[in-house]
């Protein structure tokens, strides 16, 4: 279940919103009759069974009214300290060299680990319909019997989500003793 936040709004820019990306597949058990022999008023065959999996996948737009915390962007920033050192033959003694210390590297970096939501199936519904594309009806039989080589699915899948989101916690400043 991947999940994409919204940017940081950017004024006078469009702003997109949270999506969810969600996918998956139904699996299908097809059990079905193969006729091997036939008379007038009979139709002798073997049951046959086959499994597949159908995947699925959608992305589900969390609309701008959905409270997410904002995602958190890690920094680093670079100082140096000032220093002066004389200068070679040829200045004068009181002039300075003025620059920073090339011999340090000084840094503060900041890194943010942003809480992945988790998502919880709390209901589903899939109404499945198959429809034989190459259906024939077997000669010289009873009514209605046919037979068929390709199936077309077609299916809506209702779900119902529950998304958990984390809440980050300051802890407040606590003085410990022993």
């Amino acid at each position: 279940m991947p999940f994409f936040n919204s940017s940081p709004p950017i004024i006078c820019k469009a702003q997109d919103t949270p999506k969810l990306f969600l996918g998956g597949f139904v699996r299908k058990d097809i059990q079905y009759s193969e006729a091997t022999r036939q008379t007038a008023t009979t139709i002798e065959g073997v049951i046959k069974d086959f499994v597949i999996d159908v995947p699925w996948n959608c992305v589900v737009d969390l609309g701008s009214t959905l409270v997410i915390p904002p995602t958190l962007f890690n920094q680093q920033h670079e100082y140096e300290f000032f220093s002066s050192t004389s200068l070679p033959s040829g200045f004068s003694s009181k002039d300075k060299m003025m620059s920073g210390d090339l011999s340090e590297f000084n840094a503060v970096s900041t890194e943010f680990f942003n809480p992945l939501p988790s998502c919880t199936l709390v209901y589903s519904q899939i109404n499945a319909m198959d429809d034989a594309l190459d259906r024939v009806s077997l000669p010289n039989t009873l009514i209605g019997e046919g037979q068929f080589r390709m199936v077309q699915e077609k299916m809506t899948i209702l779900i119902q989500l529950q998304i958990n989101i984390p809440a980050a916690v300051n802890p407040p400043n606590i003085c410990c003793q022993r």
